[in-house]
């Protein structure tokens, strides 16, 4: 998790404004310092890559006018008053990007409070999510549904109980003969339902089993 405090009344995100001579953005120079701000808490941190999914909580704490200070103290006093909170949370994303992240678009859960406060600031959590997977696995997986997956499973259960003759030493027909035409069916259905797909995967990432096997040795 990353923290990050910034001092003085929260800011609110404001449209660029338009003259004759183009768009600007009239917060550029307060921005350009904000970003410092962050910079100088984070250590040299580099962005989290474009595919780290990010979720962040901001709270904001406004200065509160002296004549409601003590409903502030009673905890009476809730923030309904202007900025919205969605243009304060644009100016934190704006402010973060490509210093924590590559992009905004990595934030998947956003989180915002307003409050009063004696000591106004933005404090700011970012907290990334691991990965569940690296990419090659996602594109694995991507070729394959988990009701595939659940239906190779059945049969080749199906198949080991056939085959296992601790368990059950034959499989008889209704004549009394061993029915061989039941496995050979199951190894035919796997074949048919499943074969095409299994093909493309060990083609197209030949070598990739071993390197998961070593993995997961590891783990």
């Amino acid at each position: 998790m990353i923290k990050i405090t910034l001092p003085g009344e929260p800011i609110a995100k404001m449209r660029p404004r338009i003259t004759r001579k183009g768009a600007y953005d009239p917060q550029h120079s307060i921005k350009h310092a904000a970003k410092f701000q962050v910079l100088s808490q984070i250590n040299g941190r580099n962005p989290f890559p474009k595919d780290i999914p990010i979720d962040i909580e901001m709270s904001f704490y406004f200065h509160c006018p002296s004549h409601k200070l003590n409903l502030l103290h009673w905890g009476i006093m809730d923030h309904v008053e202007k900025p919205d909170i969605d243009n304060l949370e644009k100016w934190v994303n704006d402010i973060l990007n490509d210093i924590i992240f590559e992009d905004d678009k990595q934030i998947i859960n956003s989180i915002a409070h307003k409050y009063y406060s004696d000591d106004p600031r933005t404090e700011i959590k970012i907290m990334p999510k691991k990965p569940e997977c690296c990419d090659k696995v996602k594109e694995v997986l991507s070729l394959v549904p988990p009701c595939e997956i659940s239906s190779i499973s059945d049969i080749l259960s199906s198949i080991a109980v056939w085959c296992d003759k601790s368990e059950n030493p034959y499989h008889l027909n209704e004549n009394g003969s061993v029915d061989y035409d039941e496995v050979a069916f199951l190894i035919l259905e796997l074949a048919e339902k499943h074969a095409d797909n299994l093909k493309k995967i060990n083609k197209k990432f030949p070598g990739l089993a071993k390197i998961l096997k070593e993995r997961l040795e590891y783990k």
